[in-house]
């Protein structure tokens, strides 16, 4: 989108006082046409009676001309000064279209540093570096290490099962019997909670 100026001392110009209000219309009409266009000021004959819903007609344009803001010629009418600064101080096509380009050009570039950034980490830090180096394929599945009754998992993650064997589990109370289908064996053959072994038992 592109914006025609109106200067706010275009209020006070003698030139312009002296517009009719529907000349004033018709003037601002062909610069925001213009502008908008993107023809440096000129505007075909077969646009230039639609800046206005009255349509313009040939007393509007010979005030335009005597205001000294336009002329008229073969292929339409042409504004004077357009770019101008103290004639209609308006922006060139291309001026406008090179902003537009390197705007772009700038969003483009933004875009892709913002991508590079996410690639490289630099939004939230390195994912993979934080988590830590993960479950290792010659891990075993127990958390238990040799002879660690608590189960501590060693640094380099490295698990093995409780070694049970490497202690004798002792009877709790000497000379008593848990009875039938209530022993609680080992590996060895004896209770644990009584002084019955296993073959003796069956």
């Amino acid at each position: 989108m592109t914006d025609a100026r109106l200067p706010g001392y275009w209020l006070t110009e003698m030139r312009f006082n002296d517009l009719t209000d529907k000349q004033w219309r018709v003037f601002t009409g062909l610069l925001m046409w213009s502008v908008e266009q993107g023809t440096d000021g000129h505007v075909p004959t077969r646009y230039v009676g639609t800046v206005h819903l009255d349509g313009v007609d040939d007393a509007d344009l010979e005030a335009l001309v005597d205001c000294g803001v336009l002329e008229r010629v073969a292929t339409g009418v042409q504004m004077l000064r357009w770019d101008d600064p103290n004639g209609l101080r308006q922006s060139l096509a291309a001026t406008v279209e090179a902003y537009r380009t390197r705007k772009r050009e700038n969003q483009r570039a933004s875009r892709a540093a913002r991508r590079t950034q996410v690639v490289a980490g630099d939004m939230g830090g390195d994912v993979t570096g934080r988590v830590g180096g993960g479950y290792s394929s010659n891990s075993s599945s127990s958390a238990y290490t040799p002879g660690n009754k608590a189960g501590d998992v060693t640094g380099d993650r490295k698990r093995t099962r409780y070694d049970f064997s490497a202690e004798r589990m002792q009877t709790v109370q000497p000379g008593s019997d848990c009875g039938p289908g209530n022993h609680t064996w080992v590996a060895d053959g004896t209770c644990t909670r009584c002084e019955k072994r296993k073959d003796a038992a069956a």
